[in-house]
């Protein structure tokens, strides 16, 4: 929207939330501010200002010559067609890319964050290869590695659902039977789409074979260069790439932020299937002028055509006769010209073939004309001030470097990884007050682990950072020890180097669900004791847990306990002196014989209106050990215990595999999730029946120019309509009025066949002198 302010990185369900803070998907968020002035409703004005006196992002970059030193990185010899300004994702061969695709296409959403149910089909990937005329996994299913090598993924900028320009460069081993695969696409192009025309065109006498249709649904440029193909569905894309092959601008492989990300993830890795990279030239495009202003206009622009859809959609319901035009749409009132703004001037117009809304500037809904096509030059005075309210926020956030941004992926049968780096930490974020309290070198933790842990977030402990904090700061330990006859200096060197909450597997009686727009993490951020002590009581409501924090000094650490859990005894007593309290605790102490050991364990019981909550405490083995039961407290104290190590700053780890007690509930939420997204879609698919009369066997193909998706049932039920009432019901979830759901959990599923596939999910993160490095790992 126009409205002011950065925006906090958000997981998948649009708050923060540790899988995406530990996975890098905040900081690659909050980097590249694609959330940012997206749209408007007021009408930009007259453009009369040149955009070239916009200044964008004063932000340096980084000294990467001296970064790297004396290093040699190697690269890809395709690296050096990729305009720098580009983004560029290299595969090392096409099935690792073909891999990665299906598990993305599995988990619902980016790998790093959290997975999610889909029942929308944007066809994203098929819109694209067939813009290409590409089929590179029959080619692959034909020839398997013999025709293709290593393959590289670019483009200017990363609207993919809106329509951008995407590049591909193939590395061709036999070139015979790539153009043999090659011209067969083309023709099947042909057949699928009338009015295909094939043309040879030249730049820098290099012939370019162009294949395009109006609409663009087929708008593939390719040419050869030396031992690459290279196909673009962007000319100027595509003439960028060969200026960058012959040298007239510059690559990737010759830009020094490149170079230097590639001595930290070196080619050749074993741990690389494919790298994925954002230049610092790519992010000061995306937050430049031309960008900004551009995406905004044409954001705009999209919501005259849906609008225009919209009112196709009331044509049809009302059964108005002969074919609609806009001219018609405004002539019933279907339509007002107030609603169709097209910011470049452009002309609204339907199609007579395919009835879709088109604007002579913009193009159609899911093609629209990418942005390095079409980039404005002049703008209006309220783009000017919006745009530069945007840069003076910006600068605040980044007053250093500008932040490019590597990701390296392992996709193997058993294991993925994907590893992130962002250079460097970046500054007034969450992240920066993570690195408060949870920075410095990362450390070499290990934690005692319950064996039926499910799941566990390990934090280590910035002492130094504790020690200088003043008590009106973030991290205070003052407000704790105030209570007790300690200082804040003895008991932060009481301390070891980290703390952990596990969770235990437990059939729960009931869930705990945060609201959606609750502030959980930031209000929870305001020092790490407020951190850690609430996520620990507030993940005690779904499930037994416990918690260790690593202790140098154990007498001293019992005695704060002690002191601690009396002082606010004592003080709660007095409270409720002469009235009733809302919230009573009652303290005992008692020592347990564990293993011919007399280990004190102090009891806390929380009297909150009808409910008690026990927490128990004991101090063991280098750790300060608490739990919300007494049988997973001892069974910590016992011999024997596990131990989880990792070396990080932050680390959250989820268990699927250990998953025996809350199986069921946990299949139920998930089946519940599944039942959701399936009848979301009918709304959707009634107004494609009744408004428009488009019939069941047609949904998923004409439901995408008009939506923009594809809807489909996550277990693969069909859509249908209710022969009596008329109204639209999935086979398996049923309608809204009568809604269902399977009660076999059906493993045999794709869906639900890898989510029982998981054995394990682990996202780390490390502040180093290189910047935020993170690492999820995916074990199957």
């Amino acid at each position: 929207s126009g409205s002011s302010g950065l925006q906090w990185g958000r997981g998948a369900g649009g708050r923060p939330d540790l899988f995406s803070l530990t996975t890098g998907a905040l900081a690659i968020q909050e980097s590249l501010q694609l959330d940012r002035m997206i749209g408007s409703d007021k009408i930009p004005g007259k453009a009369s200002i040149p955009i070239g006196k916009l200044a964008g992002p004063q932000v340096k970059s980084h000294p990467f010559v001296e970064m790297i030193g004396t290093g040699t990185p190697e690269l890809f010899p395709m690296d050096s067609l990729v305009p720098e300004e580009f983004y560029a994702c290299h595969f090392t061969d096409i099935n690792r890319q073909i891999a990665l695709s299906d598990l993305m296409d599995l988990w619902g959403t980016s790998l790093l964050q959290s997975m999610q149910v889909s029942s929308h089909d944007a066809r994203v990937k098929e819109k694209y290869l067939d813009q290409l005329c590409l089929q590179l996994s029959e080619l692959t299913r034909l020839f398997g590695d013999q025709v293709i090598g290593d393959l590289m993924l670019c483009g200017s900028d990363p609207f993919l659902h809106e329509g951008t320009d995407v590049s591909v460069i193939l590395a061709i081993k036999n070139r015979t039977l790539f153009d043999l695969q090659f011209r067969k696409n083309i023709e099947l192009a042909r057949l699928a789409n009338p009015g295909v025309k094939e043309e040879t065109l030249r730049y820098q006498d290099v012939p370019i074979l162009a294949v395009t249709n109006k609409d663009r649904r087929v708008y593939s440029f390719s040419c050869a260069l030396g031992d690459f193909a290279v196909i673009s569905n962007c000319p100027k894309s595509l003439e960028m790439m060969i200026e960058a092959w012959k040298g007239m601008r510059k690559s990737l492989a010759k830009a020094d932020d490149f170079r230097y990300m590639r001595t930290i993830f070196r080619t050749g890795s074993s741990e690389e299937d494919f790298f994925l990279y954002f230049s610092d030239r790519h992010i000061r495009n995306l937050v430049g002028p031309v960008w900004k202003i551009a995406r905004q206009r044409r954001m705009q622009c999209i919501s005259s055509l849906r609008i225009i859809q919209n009112s196709l959609a009331l044509w049809g319901s009302e059964g108005a006769s002969g074919t609609p035009t806009i001219e018609r749409l405004k002539a019933g009132w279907f339509i007002e010209e107030a609603y169709m703004n097209c910011p470049e001037g452009g002309d609204y117009s339907i199609d007579p073939d395919s009835g879709e809304p088109v604007c002579s500037k913009h193009g159609r809904l899911r093609y629209i004309v990418p942005i390095v096509e079409m980039q404005p030059e002049l703008v209006s005075e309220p783009e000017k001030a919006q745009y530069g309210q945007f840069v003076k926020e910006y600068n605040s956030y980044w007053s250093k470097f500008f932040d490019p941004i590597g990701i390296r992926g392992k996709v193997g049968t058993e294991v993925v990884q994907l590893e992130t780096c962002i250079l460097p930490l970046i500054e007034n974020t969450v992240y920066d007050l993570f690195r408060g309290f949870a920075g410095g070198t990362p450390a070499k933790l290990a934690f005692p682990e319950h064996p039926r842990t499910i799941g566990q977030f390990i934090c280590k402990l910035n002492l130094p950072y504790m020690r200088v904090a003043v008590p009106e700061s973030r991290g205070s330990l003052e407000p704790v020890v105030r209570r007790t006859t300690l200082t804040v200096d003895e008991l932060i060197d009481s301390l070891g180097d980290g703390v952990e909450i596990g969770l235990v597997d437990s059939a729960p009686t009931f869930n705990l669900v945060v609201p959606e727009g609750a502030p959980m993490l930031p209000g929870l951020l305001g020092n790490p004791v407020g951190l850690l002590a609430g996520s620990f009581v507030l993940a005690g409501l779904n499930f037994p847990t416990y918690a260790a924090v690593a202790v140098k000094k154990p007498a001293a650490m019992e005695r704060f306990i002690w002191e601690w859990l009396r002082s606010n005894q004592a003080e709660n007593e007095l409270d409720r002196a002469g009235r009733r309290s809302f919230l009573e605790i009652e303290l005992n102490a008692y020592k347990a014989k564990q293993e011919g050991k007399e280990i004190p364990i102090f009891t806390l019981d929380l009297l909150l209106v009808l409910v008690r909550f026990h927490f128990f405490f004991a101090i063991h083995d280098g750790f300060l050990l608490a739990s919300n039961r007494r049988d997973i407290l001892l069974d910590l104290l016992g011999s024997g215990v596990g131990k989880f190590e990792a070396e990080a700053n932050l680390l959250l780890r989820v268990v699927p595999e250990r998953f025996k007690e809350v199986a069921d509930t946990s299949r139920l939420l998930w089946q519940e999730r599944i039942r959701k997204a399936c009848l979301n879609n009918l709304g959707s698919l009634s107004a494609l029946y009744h408004y428009r009369g488009i019939l069941p066997a047609d949904w998923a193909e004409k439901a995408l120019p008009i939506i923009g998706y594809a809807p489909f049932c996550p277990l693969n039920g069909f859509y249908e309509i209710d022969p009596v009432f008329g109204e639209v019901r999935c086979s398996l979830h049923g309608s809204l009025d009568e809604p269902r759901q399977p009660l076999e959990y059906d493993s045999k599923q794709p869906l639900q066949a890898f989510f029982s596939s998981l054995k394990e999910v682990e996202s780390s993160l490390q502040f180093t002198p290189e910047g935020v490095m993170t690492r999820v790992i995916l074990r199957r």
